[in-house]
């Protein structure tokens, strides 16, 4: 491995990735070298990586703390390492720790009496990691510590002179729903809705299976269901499957609507029709057969089907302002410009798509439609 790699490797930079298509890309030495440059790591040569590679090792020992210090919100024991010379008897630590409510409490302590974590011998004389003690019962937030070394004049390195971190005290656990906080067992069972399969279905999970699947565990005395995100995605790219990357985190994905869960689908001739199509229920009884989601014939078969259900929606509620009709318009003001701004960008996006990855992403398209 050459210096310039071992050098962006002890930076954290990624040697290759994957864009959004799933183009694979491994990073040109070039990029590296601009990259490094940008962190303020020389790296235009075999000796300038090694220099700074030999640099960033040293780093944390020519600082009297770490950046960030994490401590648990349990933890019998509340300590901060500090770096202090080898010698350090009769050198003084003084520290202010500030909490998040803005109260303060300060301490001075003689380094020589605080246990060592490690040592450290190479570059710059030999150093060791001391465990600095603060308060029991931190409450949990971010606090600030300001650190001073002091021991008389040429005992302390200018670089370990002074120093200040955040002091995150944060919980033991996650958060837990009242319903099973403080029992003594509970259990559930997890899914990837999208891979949920029944009798019927459109070759796809949906909310109809959900809710039978948490009918189902309930009743053998299960807690919880655990589902992947259900995030809104991108109904004009139906290919674009991760729920990582949705649309938006305010709506819900559409892909999982039962269809005939929906009350205009009994109400509707043209949509029990649809479904009829000889050719239709051959293609949907191979999309419930596969072993995988062909989510691209699933949209194909799906959209058509809830643009007739919303149509004949329109026509019996919406234009007469029935109870459906007047809860479909409450909705819609509730959704507010959120709501219209995310209609807006879905429906552009179907409008301008032209069979290509570039037609989808927003910043290609002309430049009236960049700003809902």
């Amino acid at each position: 491995m050459d210096q310039l790699q071992r050098l962006a490797e002890a930076a954290g930079l990624e040697p290759e990735f994957f864009d959004i298509f799933g183009g694979h890309h491994v990073v040109p030495p070039e990029t590296k070298s601009a990259i490094l440059g940008a962190l303020g790591l020389r790296a235009g040569t075999a000796e300038e990586c090694a220099a700074s590679l030999e640099a960033l090792q040293q780093k944390p020992w020519r600082r009297l703390c770490e950046p960030v210090t994490v401590i648990a919100a349990e933890s019998v024991s509340t300590t901060v390492e500090i770096t202090v010379p080898d010698d350090c008897a009769g050198l003084s630590v003084a520290w202010t720790l500030t909490l998040e409510d803005g109260s303060k409490t300060s301490g001075d302590v003689d380094a020589g009496t605080l246990a060592v974590s490690s040592l450290h011998a190479a570059g710059g004389g030999a150093r060791k990691r001391l465990a600095l003690p603060l308060e029991a019962d931190l409450p949990q937030g971010y606090h600030r510590l300001a650190l001073t070394l002091d021991g008389g004049a040429g005992r302390v390195p200018p670089e370990l002179a002074r120093g200040s971190c955040t002091v995150i005290v944060a919980p033991d656990k996650c958060w837990q729903p009242e319903d099973i906080a403080g029992t003594d067992r509970f259990w559930g069972v997890s899914c990837q809705l999208y891979a949920l399969r029944t009798d019927g279905g459109q070759g796809i999970g949906n909310f109809t299976m959900l809710g039978d699947l948490a009918e189902g565990v309930g009743r053998l005395g299960g807690d919880s269901v655990g589902i992947n995100p259900l995030h809104a995605l991108f109904p004009a790219n139906p290919s674009d499957i991760s729920p990582y990357s949705p649309s938006s985190r305010l709506f819900l994905n559409v892909l999982y609507i039962d269809p005939e869960a929906v009350p205009d689908f009994a109400e509707s001739r043209e949509a029990r029709a649809f479904v009829a199509v000889p050719d239709r229920v051959a293609r949907l009884q191979e999309l419930r057969a596969s072993d995988f989601v062909d989510y691209r014939s699933v949209a194909d078969l799906l959209f058509p089907l809830l643009r007739l259900l919303h149509q004949g929606f329109r026509n019996r509620h919406l234009s007469r302002d029935t109870s459906r009709g007047k809860a479909f318009r409450a909705f819609v003001t509730d959704g507010g410009q959120r709501l219209h701004d995310f209609a807006l960008f879905h429906a552009l996006q179907e409008h301008l798509a032209d069979g290509s990855h570039a037609s989808l992403v927003w910043q290609n398209w002309p430049a009236g439609y960049r700003r809902p």
